[in-house]
């Protein structure tokens, strides 16, 4: 992926208030104070979004209560997909083509902060199982 096309997506989360901080050599750190923190890299020709969580003893001990809530989120999520680690941490994940276009990018961005709504959903959320 070229320079300039990580860049417009760099710049677009600037825009929605994330700050940018290069880790590693095309690994970014995306920061907000509302949304969920989130690792950037290129991956299979997009732009892949990362986020974790720490599991607590309960999702540990109720692993598979958990691994249930998870996959029930999943089927309501658009675009982001939710599972957990070998150590019951929650992966949150999401990918986006590499094609950068601002009206396609602005919904994907809307659809994820929907979705990221639904881990703290009443019903069905994870909360308890975090931290």
């Amino acid at each position: 992926m070229t320079t300039g096309v990580i860049e417009k997506f760099l710049n677009h989360l600037k825009y929605l208030g994330y700050d940018i901080e290069e880790e590693d050599t095309g690994r970014f750190s995306a920061k907000h104070e509302r949304l969920f923190n989130m690792c950037i890299s290129v991956k299979a020709g997009g732009i892949f979004f990362g986020a974790w969580v720490g599991g607590n003893e309960i999702a540990e001990t109720h692993r598979q209560e958990f691994i249930e809530r998870l996959n029930y989120l999943n089927g309501k999520a658009v675009v982001l997909r939710f599972h957990a680690d070998e150590d019951s941490d929650l992966m949150i994940e999401a990918w986006y083509p590499k094609r950068y276009d601002r009206v396609s990018f602005a919904a994907f961005m809307d659809l994820l902060s929907r979705d990221s709504q639904l881990l703290f959903s009443d019903d069905y959320g994870v909360e308890k199982y975090c931290g």
